[in-house]
């Protein structure tokens, strides 16, 4: 297998890894901006 194979592979799965990250971390936010509605 070339190189370039590789890393094109690597490459992916860390933008998957980072969209993943950044999916929860919107949800989390999302919930808190919910809660601090509700609570006021």
């Amino acid at each position: 297998m070339p190189d370039w194979d590789f890393s094109h592979l690597t490459t992916v799965k860390k933008d998957y890894q980072t969209l993943t990250f950044l999916n929860i971390n919107a949800r989390l936010v999302n919930l808190l901006l919910q809660m601090a509605e509700l609570l006021s």
